[in-house]
Formats: C-alpha cells, structure tokens, sequence
C-alpha cells in the first residue's frame, strides 16, 4: 500500500514540471524523481527543524524544501526546477489535494455540512470560480458577472452552510474536494 507521502510525491510529479522528492527527519527519501545529495538533504533537514520553507539556489535552479505534517509525522517536500509564484503555489496546493480522499481530512460533522452545500449550484458555481481565480473576490466577481458584494455574501453563506471559511486556505483545500476534475 502506497504512503501517504507517495501518493503525494506522484501526483506532484504528474501534475507539475519539476523534480520531487520527500525526505523525512532521519533523511531517508520517502519519494524521489531525481538524485538527492547531501546539501538537498541539509536543506531539507533545516526546513523540518525551523518548520518554515527553506530556498537555495543549485546549479542554477531554484531548490525550495517545505515542511510537511501528516498526523505526527514529519517529512520535507523538495521542489527544484520549478519556478514559483504565489499564484502558482497556492494553485499547487489546491491542485494536489486531488490525490487524497476528502475523508482523511475532514471529520463526519464536516462531510455532513459539505453533503448540504452540494445542493447549492450557485454557492457551488461561486466557490469553483473563487478557487480559481485564487482567492480573488474582484476576479470571481467579473467572471460570474455580479457585484463584488455578492461574492462576498455568498462565500459567507457557504461559510455558515458548512462552518468552513473559503478564504481560509485550510478550510479551501477542504471545500476544494467537493470538485471532481
């Protein structure tokens, strides 16, 4: 049975154009699609220490090393040979949660909040538009040709449907799940 961090790592590698590897604490590579040497490992190992992402410059590309936290596991994702914008990172994360099922990270109180909002088509429509237009209420506005207001009465409205909030990114990568794409 693949790891959590697997599934990860091949999603990642398939969605993305960059080379991928997760190291965990003791510097054993979980996932890999490229050599990793000792000064990857290093970064990596900082980044699991001071919890924060750690970026280097290697040959030229970009090396970032991200904490990550599955229950009480620790591991450091490694992306290199990729170029990352905040926009493209935020549409990472949300592309990527794709590859777990919603049930792993939501408890039945959620899913049962989720189930109700699946029966909203306009709350729906605006919260598919909102994602992707990465959190952008004016874009999400012009592209559903209402008034800004009205985006912002809606993503409340699913707020209090399902007491998660869409410009929260954790409670988003939640709500993303309800997207078969």
């Amino acid at each position: 049975m693949e790891s959590y961090y697997e599934k990860l790592g091949k999603k990642l590698k398939k969605t993305i154009n960059a080379d991928i590897a997760i190291i965990s604490e003791s510097g054993k590579a979980l996932f890999t699609s490229f050599d990793i040497d000792q000064e990857i490992r290093e970064v990596a190992l900082v980044a699991l220490k001071t919890k924060v992402r750690v970026s280097m410059l290697k040959d030229g590309a970009n090396v970032f090393a991200i904490p990550l936290k599955e229950k009480n596991k620790m591991a450091s994702l490694i992306l290199t040979n990729f170029v990352i914008s905040e926009d493209s990172f935020v549409n990472l994360i949300l592309e990527n949660v794709k590859c777990f099922s919603p049930d792993d990270n939501l408890s039945s109180n959620e899913k049962l909040k989720m189930d109700a909002l699946l029966s909203h088509e306009e709350l729906l429509k605006t919260l598919k538009e909102f994602l992707d237009n990465n959190f952008s209420v004016m874009k999400t506005a012009i592209s559903l040709n209402v008034h800004r207001n009205t985006v912002l009465y809606r993503l409340n409205k699913i707020k209090e449907l399902t007491g998660l909030d869409p410009k929260n990114l954790k409670d988003a990568v939640k709500l993303y799940s309800l997207f078969d794409e």
